[in-house]
């Protein structure tokens, strides 16, 4: 039997070691396994160095064509039993590219789901989650309903728990570990291992842990953005955001960011010429604000100071540009809020404003008259007075 495995995903995590650990024991049962990942990507490199056959593809934003066109020819050059797709990427790609083979020479197609976020449109329903996908391998009960509340028939849903091989005793014993962490040898201990960002929902652990009657001491593990809130939520009396906003890129319930068809344009536009795209989103912090000419003259200095940005930093950026939704993560905010725009603005616009009456009523908002999506440059006095005030301080003169 011949498996071919998709993740094009940009990241190493949990459901990239899970795609090495699969690929590894079906080639112990006599499975022969192959891999289709992102070039460059680490993924790729520990994959070939445990002597897995691997394909690699450029992958820019996670529309790009070239992952369906290079699983295309994958699967017309090699023929295999069965497609396995690892990643919501990598499942776009694998139904677009099963879509084109004709049904009696298209293998079956099977997609492992990790994440319990909710599906997309009812055209996304209908394609992505349609019949293409013979099987959706749920990693929990969870996942399978809200896969099965998209509208996916149960039948079509099966749960497979992620497992991982046993570990080696360690080499330093329970007692040593406890010490080291600080945790009295009775003393109830919760382990939670996960990338620090918001939708691994730490903020419940930490909550169940504050209500428990016994002393549970919490240990996080992980990296990622939180991890200075994570580490003293005591010290976060304030937020202030300048120019910012919960989603950057439209959708079909907001409106208030940048269009998708512009933004596909900056993606590909970096293929082409990645310093001549930068500078392009240089000129847009600018685009219509009080001195323009002289704050994109101090952003290209600025810039030519550093050393050039690489190609992958650059596609990875707008990935979270992309898929960075951080709406529903505002009403966990518990400190006060300040949101500061630029009235002129063409990358967070003025009417984001409004929906933050919604989504968080108690932000104090202010804006400055003139400025673009770079304030702090082009009217630095206002900014600094707007933050010093929000802070409690004096404000500048």
């Amino acid at each position: 039997m011949r498996v071919l495995h998709v993740d094009t995903e940009a990241g190493f995590r949990g459901g990239q070691r899970q795609v090495l650990l699969l690929c590894g024991g079906l080639r112990e049962r006599g499975v022969e396994a192959t891999l289709l990942a992102r070039e460059g990507g680490e993924l790729a490199r520990a994959a070939a160095a445990q002597g897995i056959a691997v394909t690699c593809v450029r992958q820019g934003v996670p529309w790009d064509p070239r992952p369906v066109r290079r699983l295309r020819w994958l699967l017309r050059r090699t023929p295999v039993d069965l497609v396995h797709a690892h990643a919501s990427h990598a499942h776009g790609a694998a139904v677009a590219a099963l879509a084109t083979i004709p049904a009696p020479a298209r293998p079956p197609l099977v997609v492992s789901r990790r994440v319990d976020f909710p599906l997309h449109g009812p055209l996304a329903r209908r394609i992505k989650y349609g019949p293409l996908v013979r099987r959706f391998l749920a990693v929990s009960r969870a996942v399978a309903g809200v896969l099965e509340e998209g509208g996916v028939p149960p039948d079509r849903v099966r749960v497979v728990h992620s497992g991982v091989p046993p570990l080696p005793p360690p080499d330093r014993g329970r007692d040593e570990v406890r010490r080291a962490l600080g945790v009295a040898p009775d003393r109830p201990l919760l382990l939670t291992t996960a990338a620090l960002v918001d939708h691994k929902d730490h903020a419940t652990a930490i909550r169940a842990v504050a209500r428990c009657r016994a002393h549970v001491r919490l240990v996080i593990a992980g990296e990622g953005p939180l991890r200075a809130a994570l580490d003293r939520p005591d010290r976060v009396a304030g937020l202030s955001l300048i120019a910012t906003t919960p989603r950057f890129v439209q959708a079909a319930d907001w409106s208030c960011a940048m269009a998708e068809r512009t933004f596909q344009g900056f993606a590909d536009a970096l293929d082409d010429d990645a310093s001549a795209t930068l500078l392009r989103f240089l000129a847009l912090q600018v685009q219509g604000a009080e001195h323009a000419k002289d704050t994109l003259r101090l952003l290209r200095a600025e810039l030519a100071e550093r050393p050039p940005a690489s190609r992958t930093g650059l596609v990875q950026g707008l990935d979270i540009l992309l898929r960075t939704d951080l709406r529903g993560a505002l009403s966990h905010i518990a400190c006060p809020v300040h949101w500061l725009f630029g009235a002129r603005d063409t990358l967070v616009p003025r009417a984001l404003q409004a929906e933050l009456a919604t989504l968080l009523p108690a932000a104090v908002i202010d804006e400055i008259d003139g400025a673009g999506h770079a304030p702090f440059l082009s009217h630095p006095q206002a900014s600094v007075a707007a933050l010093l005030a929000a802070a409690g301080g004096k404000a500048a003169p």
